[in-house]
């Protein structure tokens, strides 16, 4: 109810299987609305904090607790734990693990300032559709652009 906008997604294949490719895929859809507001706003609303702190947690996850990364496969945290880093840890480790999730989150945010880019007078199709009817079902979204709905769902398969 207090939020002015989400993404929910609807797809049961994840539900039980996640990827890394998943997980980079949540972080690039979470900074998608952000690069859409500074495309087209040419600035960026305090809204988009959330997204920021859900991409952070995704890519700290992904280096911590799952060894994404880097060369070395180790895991920093517990995954179901309290979700603390060990406590053992280097300086130089923990300056390690901070660049390697700030490398992930930007090559995420660039990503989606690409699609963005890529696919401006749709997002400001979409933006307009928003504004006026509040919602926007997958339906929609096939009406809008069927061929890149295919080439992506062909991609996926």
């Amino acid at each position: 109810q207090w939020a002015f906008g989400y993404v929910r997604h609807a797809d049961p294949a994840h539900k039980y299987i996640q990827t890394i490719g998943y997980y980079l895929d949540m972080i690039c859809v979470a900074l998608g609305a952000r690069e859409a507001e500074k495309l087209l706003l040419h600035d960026l609303s305090l809204g988009a904090t959330g997204d920021l702190h859900s991409a952070t947690s995704i890519a700290r996850e992904l280096v911590e607790v799952h060894g994404y990364g880097g060369t070395d496969v180790v895991q920093y945290r517990q995954m179901n734990g309290d979700g603390q880093r060990q406590r053992d840890l280097s300086a130089k480790v923990l300056e390690q693990l901070d660049k390697r999730v700030l490398d992930i989150v930007e090559e995420q945010r660039a990503r989606a300032e690409k699609i963005v880019r890529d696919n401006k007078a749709m997002v400001e199709t979409l933006r307009d559709m928003l504004l006026e009817h509040k919602t926007i079902d997958a339906k929609t979204i096939v009406d809008l652009a069927p061929d890149k709905v295919k080439k992506t769902r062909k991609k996926e398969a």
